[in-house]
């Protein structure tokens, strides 16, 4: 692993997430996918994607502060300045602060990006 660290992709749909880690150079290094759940609630999936990039880094054996990114690909109306989820209907989600909370579930990973 390069000096830029792992950023981790995760696709988050209504049924399942998909979460993929790559290297500087964009090479996929693993990938790991996990039933959403939704009906259990935001934080239960919060949650699960944070335990989905803890497994990641784990298995790739690379430490937690070399975790640069995580970047997540939400099925609804994202607040991209503020980390907020303002609406997505396939989770019954809204107005959920998904930004702060997954920081806060890794420990304070640098970055938080998240596309519609």
């Amino acid at each position: 692993m390069g000096t830029q660290g792992l950023v981790i992709g995760v696709d988050l749909g209504g049924t399942k997430m998909h979460a993929a880690a790559v290297d500087e150079n964009g090479t996929m290094l693993h990938d790991e996918r996990e039933k959403t759940l939704p009906e259990e609630g935001a934080d239960a999936v919060i949650g699960r994607i944070a335990d989905l990039c803890r497994r990641i880094t784990l298995q790739l054996k690379v430490p937690h502060d070399q975790l640069r990114a995580v970047c997540v690909g939400v099925p609804g109306g994202v607040d991209d300045a503020v980390g907020m989820v303002d609406k997505a209907p396939n989770l019954k989600w809204e107005k959920v602060p998904l930004g702060h909370r997954l920081s806060s579930s890794l420990g304070g990973v640098r970055e938080i990006r998240y596309r519609t």
